[in-house]
């Protein structure tokens, strides 16, 4: 078993022991088996594929001419060619609920708050540490798209703050990289595109997404934004 395996193994199993359902439950039960067991589902695929690959030729052999019927001769040859496809597709139905399911068990472990509550608990945190530290600043936080979750604005915050701050979110989320390291990507490049900026302030957060800081210094967007990545992935 590969290491890939293991560790999807194991975020199943933390995952199944979040799950109040039964039947969930004994689903991922089985995905965890298969991961194990060294990914049962992908070997049926193969499998499957390797048997259309001989079958299907052969079950189409018999015709005569494009959009003709099959002769009586060639009918049981393709019957074993259709028999064929439907075992692939069968296999590969069950291949991709097997890869979704596992997806869908690492999200939940890997991002077990629910997107809105935890782009509100990031705001929470800049808006308390920036008050703390006298500033007004806007903050926005995106999913792994780009798209703004949630965004807010301070009291006295300057009015172009809160679409820098929604820029830098939105920059960091769709090239999966914190801001203040695109000025390095991007060195020499003459046009960047529109959405992206390479100010300092905006966090890549993994699988979640980003958050974006505007209205200090530099130095003060980035640790403000910093302390909102703190607030759902501490490190």
């Amino acid at each position: 078993m590969d290491s890939t395996n293991a560790q999807l193994a194991a975020a199943v199993r933390l995952a199944r022991g979040r799950v109040a359902n039964a039947a969930e439950a004994e689903r991922l039960a089985a995905i965890e088996r298969a991961l194990l067991a060294g990914g049962v589902e992908q070997l049926a695929l193969q499998d499957a594929a390797a048997g259309l690959q001989q079958a299907v030729p052969q079950g189409f052999t018999g015709q005569s001419g494009a959009g003709k019927a099959l002769d009586s001769a060639a009918a049981p040859a393709a019957n074993a060619g259709y028999a064929g496809l439907a075992g692939y597709l069968t296999a590969l139905a069950r291949h991709c609920d097997f890869v979704l399911c596992v997806e869908k068990a690492v999200k939940a472990v890997v991002n077990p708050l629910r997107p809105l509550a935890a782009a509100k608990a990031v705001l929470a945190a800049v808006e308390a540490e920036a008050a703390r530290l006298g500033l007004a600043v806007a903050a926005a936080v995106c999913d792994e798209r780009g798209g703004v979750i949630a965004a807010q604005v301070m009291d006295g915050a300057m009015p172009v703050a809160y679409a820098a701050a929604v820029k830098k979110a939105y920059s960091a989320a769709v090239t999966r990289t914190d801001t203040a390291a695109l000025a390095d990507r991007f060195a020499g490049v003459e046009t960047v595109d529109a959405g992206i900026t390479v100010v300092p302030g905006g966090l890549f957060v993994g699988s979640f997404g980003s958050v974006g800081v505007s209205g200090g210094s530099v130095g003060q967007d980035c640790l403000l934004a910093e302390v909102g990545k703190r607030a759902i992935a501490p490190s």
